[in-house]
């Protein structure tokens, strides 16, 4: 689960808690609850995360290199089977992508995750 990869990244690293802390902003008790899976962080929180723990979502998710998006699914039952489907179309497609296209596509997908939170509300 993505709090035990939290946790086995922190120490990794040798940080405690409280470093993880004053590096990300959330407070303790959260991150305590995110290691333990009784709370999971948003994206938001995730992409924080990642940032101080020098990783990428992919290893919080439990993801490694060659694995499907299907196997990480049965073992973290993270995904439904729609989901999975996209999502391996959409792995495939990544390494062929330039730079340039990661980005818009990164612009892109915050841009649907910002629509979804904030309705037909116009950017200011």
């Amino acid at each position: 689960m993505i709090g035990d990869k939290i946790k086995e990244r922190r120490e990794e690293l040798g940080l405690t808690q409280g470093d993880l802390e004053k590096l990300t902003g959330i407070g303790n008790r959260m991150i305590s609850n995110f290691e333990t899976n009784k709370s999971k962080p948003n994206d938001e929180t995730i992409m924080i995360l990642t940032k101080a723990l020098q990783c990428d979502a992919n290893y919080l998710f439990g993801y490694k290199p060659g694995q499907t998006l299907k196997a990480v699914s049965q073992s973290t039952k993270a995904f439904s089977s729609n989901k999975i489907r996209v999502l391996e179309n959409i792995q495939s497609v990544l390494n062929t992508l330039s730079d340039d296209e990661l980005l818009n596509l990164y612009d892109y997908v915050s841009f649907l995750a910002w629509k979804r939170e904030n309705g037909s509300k116009k950017p200011k």
